[in-house]
């Protein structure tokens, strides 16, 4: 843990391969954020008022202008703040995948990752999800029919806390899906760009699923066969 109101992780291994590292935090007035802390640095989750989004920062539009037009809203996704179910209001989710981890200790920076949680990779075919939920005093969440699950949790105002919690799971045709149609629509807004992603780049890929929103970092390369068979 990296102080009272900031968790910073990364699915993986320090002496081996990792994924990128994530960093959930939450303000003083309860405001509570996700980004990415390596790549895509100019994309934030945003969880406050009754309207929560991704979206670019207002840094980000500035030099992302190839991806979003002047005038153009900065938000990616918008959506109002779920209802609370049992004291638990689910806010996000970060899906990890093995195939995915693919950083050598010799591709990460010592003094950015000196605080940074490393948490093991399942099996081939089972995927980690990272959900985040805002939960009212005295209540904490477990996923059902997960074996595996650990938390984290950070401090809110009014005695709420920001719960972020780790379990796996095998990956379904709801994410498959939603992962190939993020994946496909992320190169085709490349490519009306003229952008040339670099063979060993990362896309941050949104969807959702009836559980709600959620996000995923993909490899541009796909391997052949495809574990998630997106390229089909």
């Amino acid at each position: 843990m990296a102080g009272p109101d900031t968790l910073r992780f990364a699915l993986g291994d320090a002496a081996g391969l990792s994924s990128l590292s994530w960093r959930v935090w939450v303000m003083k007035n309860g405001d509570a954020y996700i980004a990415c802390r390596d790549n895509y640095k100019e994309l934030k989750v945003s969880l406050h008022g009754t309207r929560w989004r991704v979206g670019l920062t207002a840094e980000g539009a500035e030099t992302s202008k190839h991806l979003r037009p002047d005038g153009t809203n900065r938000a990616w996704a918008v959506w109002d703040r779920p209802d609370a179910i049992g004291g638990i209001t689910m806010g996000y989710r970060i899906l990890f995948l093995p195939s995915e981890s693919t950083l050598t200790p010799e591709m990460r920076h010592s003094m950015k990752w000196g605080d940074v949680e490393f948490v093991g990779v399942p099996a081939r075919d089972w995927i980690t999800i990272v959900t985040v939920t805002i939960n009212d005093a005295g209540v904490d969440m477990r996923v059902d029919g997960a074996k595996s699950q650990a938390a984290a949790l950070l401090d809110m105002p009014a005695g709420q806390r920001l719960q972020i919690t780790f379990h796996t799971e095998q990956l379904g045709d709801d994410f498959r899906l939603a992962l190939i149609g993020g994946y496909h629509r992320a190169m085709r807004e490349m490519r009306e760009a003229r952008l040339t992603p670099p063979p060993n780049g990362r896309l941050f890929v949104t969807g959702s699923t009836p559980l709600g929103q959620f996000a995923a970092e993909l490899n541009v390369t796909r391997p052949n066969p495809d574990p998630l068979r997106i390229i089909e």
